[in-house]
């Protein structure tokens, strides 16, 4: 059985658990609420899955993302992933309320009802003060994701627009959610949700898996392009450019082929050698050594760009360039 359950659950290898990475993108909560889902069960999961927005002239604007695709229990899960701290309440909508006191009359604003829409964020500043945040309701902001993803990879596997998926946002111990707390809806602290897996459960797929579904969620959603520095660091954004540039051991230039064929590249450091010996593996399998004395590459994630030199690295993930069909 020990057998059966590693090969089930294809948790990306790129993706490990490594402190320098949890303080480099601040994402303590999504590794924790990985480590949990990887520790529990069989199944299938995918980290960071992204939609192209498309604009009215055909053109990528943004991607929507969320945080796990995860196929266990016979059922598809789309979770979010929050670290929020303090109180977590519904916004309240106020309504003014004349309130009698022996010196007359005071209105005052009372909660006439709360907001589902949105979420209040209520906790320390600093220096003591309170401070107060509005965000979307991230349940809801999940359910738009799974109907664009559904849209969007049902046009290259139809099957997968019919698909049922679940949706559910956990929060880590740091907030308090009794206010929002709902585990039938999908509102839940991060250790339930092995849980929340098991209480959907799918008799029929949990004892036979989908092959079509494990195949479309690991090879046919895009996620994040990711390389992994010389010091262990996972960095993840999308590459700026469409394919490698690199020196060659004769001092020229060349070019591989497009990222759109390419599922990773590794650089394996020689001692005392003014060379790297680069491995490509392509999307078919194949794969081809060269070997460079220079080059860099790029990735972006907001506003600006981030260089790499290719001493610097030790591996580069495509995960969007090799699964964008527009």
């Amino acid at each position: 059985m020990r057998g059966k359950r590693s090969h089930m659950f294809r948790i990306l290898q790129w993706e490990p658990f490594d402190e320098r990475e949890r303080a480099r993108v601040g994402d303590q909560a999504e590794m924790y609420a990985r480590q949990i889902i990887s520790r529990y069960g069989e199944g299938v999961l995918l980290r960071g899955p992204l939609v192209p927005s498309i604009d009215s002239y055909g053109r990528i604007d943004g991607y929507r993302e969320s945080d796990f695709l995860v196929y266990t229990q016979g059922t598809v899960f789309c979770v979010e992933v929050k670290h929020y701290a303090g109180t977590i309440t519904y916004l309240p909508r106020y309504a003014p309320r004349q309130m009698g006191y022996s010196y007359g009359f005071r209105n005052q604003r009372v909660i006439a009802s709360y907001d589902t829409s949105k979420l209040l964020q209520i906790k320390q500043g600093r220096r003591g003060e309170t401070v107060e945040k509005t965000y979307l309701n991230p349940l809801k902001k999940t359910r738009s994701f799974i109907l664009l993803l559904k849209k969007y990879v049902g046009r290259i596997e139809p099957r997968f627009q019919r698909l049922y998926i679940i949706p559910v946002v956990c929060f880590s111990h740091q907030a308090d959610i009794r206010a929002i707390y709902n585990f039938q809806e999908g509102m839940i602290q991060i250790e339930q949700l092995p849980d929340f897996f098991l209480q959907h459960r799918n008799e029929r797929f949990a004892a036979q898996p989908s092959p079509w579904i494990a195949e479309t969620i690991l090879n046919k959603i895009p996620n994040w392009d990711r390389v992994l520095t010389t010091n262990g660091e996972w960095i993840n954004g999308i590459l700026v450019e469409p394919y490698l540039t690199f020196r060659g051991v004769d001092g020229r230039l060349y070019s591989l082929s497009h990222y759109n064929v390419i599922k990773a590249i590794k650089w394996q450091q020689t001692y005392r050698a003014a060379y790297t010996e680069m491995v490509v593996t392509y999307t078919n399998g194949a794969s081809q050594t060269h070997y460079c004395s220079g080059g860099q590459l790029s990735l972006i994630r907001g506003e600006r760009p981030e260089t790499f030199n290719l001493q610097n690295l030790q591996q580069l993930v495509i995960g969007l360039a090799n699964k964008l069909v527009l």
